[in-house]
């Protein structure tokens, strides 16, 4: 164990009452968990796609040694049918998440990349079968490998392994071996 990673994107709304955990309560369970393990750090993750519109960042920087950001290039977008594309990404540029993550470093603390979108996200569809997946074709692992490492993070953490191990058993090695390239480019 590497840290403690306390609720996953607590500040973020959701299900079906789009409920997120106050900060008082959040400050409760980080100060549990400081004081059950006072050795290891303590992870607090937000959903990086509304980093500052939301603001939720600043409550993870104030309480985390270590703050996650969950990254999705490529999501459904709940504008109207008629637009180009029914897919949208983080609202900041790169260079404010890059500016954000300078800040954090500057504070002494640790940036993850806790989830970076690696597996389709289609609109409408929980999980993607193995048709067309306009989202997260196998060819943006690397483009997205890419973004994450530029906000320079201690630690980058992937979003899709069970999608890629259920293509290779449906035959579909598309993404597992993309996967399996790009992982071993960083990993030696």
């Amino acid at each position: 164990i590497r840290v403690w990673q306390v609720e996953n994107e607590p500040y973020d709304p959701s299900g079906p009452h789009s409920w997120a955990l106050s900060s008082d309560w959040m400050q409760t369970e980080v100060e549990m968990v400081r004081s059950l393990d006072p050795k290891r750090k303590v992870l607090v993750s937000f959903w990086a796609n509304e980093t500052t519109k939301r603001g939720v960042y600043k409550e993870a920087i104030r309480q985390g040694d270590c703050i996650g950001l969950d990254i999705y290039p490529r999501v459904p977008t709940s504008f109207p049918k008629n637009i180009i594309t029914p897919y949208s990404g983080p609202l900041d540029s790169w260079k404010k998440h890059q500016a954000i993550c300078k800040q954090i470093q500057s504070l002494k603390k640790e940036v993850w990349i806790t989830e970076i979108q690696a597996e389709p996200w289609e609109p409408g569809v929980l999980v993607a079968d193995t048709g067309p997946t306009p989202s997260f074709p196998p060819e943006r692992f690397q483009n997205h490998l890419t973004l994450a490492s530029s906000l320079n993070p201690s630690v980058i953490l992937f979003w899709g392994y069970e999608y890629w191990y259920t293509q290779k058993l449906c035959g579909n090695l598309s993404y597992w071996n993309t996967a399996r390239s790009a992982l071993k480019e960083i990993c030696v």
